[in-house]
C-alpha cells in the first residue's frame, strides 16, 4: 500500500480555517487563531472560576516548588498577574452590562 506524499496544498486544506469572532476586551472582530482571542479565552476562563480557585491559579500555592503549583505569578511574574486581574474585572463589568 502506497501513501500519497503530503503536499503543501493537502496540508493547507487539512488545517481549519480561522473564524472571525467578536472580542469584548478589544471591542472588535478578531480571528479565532489570534493572540487577542487566546488572551480573551484565558480571561474568560479565569472569570468563570470560583474566586478561591482563581486566586490559587493566579498567585499559586505558597511554598510550592513544582511549576503547576506556582501559579501564573510564579511563571509570568507579578506584573502579568496584575494585568490579568484588570482584564478579568473589565470583562466582568462588560458582561454585567450585557
Amino acid at each position: 500500500m502506497s501513501r500519497r506524499p503530503v503536499t503543501r496544498q493537502r496540508f493547507a486544506a487539512a488545517r481549519p480555517v480561522p473564524r472571525i469572532v467578536w472580542s469584548y476586551l478589544f471591542g472588535r472582530e478578531v480571528l479565532s487563531d489570534s493572540g487577542e482571542w487566546r488572551h480573551e479565552c484565558e480571561v474568560e476562563y479565569l472569570l468563570s472560576l470560583p474566586e478561591a480557585k482563581r486566586v490559587e491559579i493566579l498567585d499559586g500555592v505558597p511554598g510550592a516548588l513544582d511549576r503547576e503549583s506556582q501559579g501564573i505569578k510564579g511563571i509570568r511574574g507579578e506584573a502579568a498577574v496584575a494585568a490579568l486581574r484588570v482584564q478579568i474585572e473589565r470583562l466582568r463589568l462588560i458582561k454585567m452590562k450585557g
